[in-house]
């Protein structure tokens, strides 16, 4: 936390240029990692710094072995629904008589 705060603490502009710190740096990788598949439900980041610069460690979840828990729409899951929901119309905005 101190790493992010060195680097995106400017008092004039307040929370802003942290915000943006902590999106640049640890929200963008974190991101990746999920895109790329090298994370799953359960599984833990360590995030370490070395040479000043953020690093981050996977460690997975054993016991459900990259299931999600149960109740919770996976990748293709969560595409067929969305899908449905367009072809549907559910969601859109609706438009009134008036």
């Amino acid at each position: 936390m101190d790493w992010l705060a060195n680097r995106g603490f400017q008092p004039e502009f307040g929370a802003r240029p942290l915000r943006r710190t902590i999106q640049r740096e640890l929200d963008n990788q974190l991101s990746r990692l999920l895109l790329a598949g090298d994370l799953s439900p359960g599984d833990t980041v360590t995030v370490t710094i070395s040479d000043g610069r953020l690093h981050f460690a996977t460690t997975r979840d054993t016991e459900t072995d990259g299931e999600p828990p149960p109740g919770q729409m996976t990748g293709p899951e969560m595409s067929a629904a969305h899908e449905t929901a367009q072809d549907t119309g559910a969601g859109a905005p609706q438009e009134t008589a008036g």
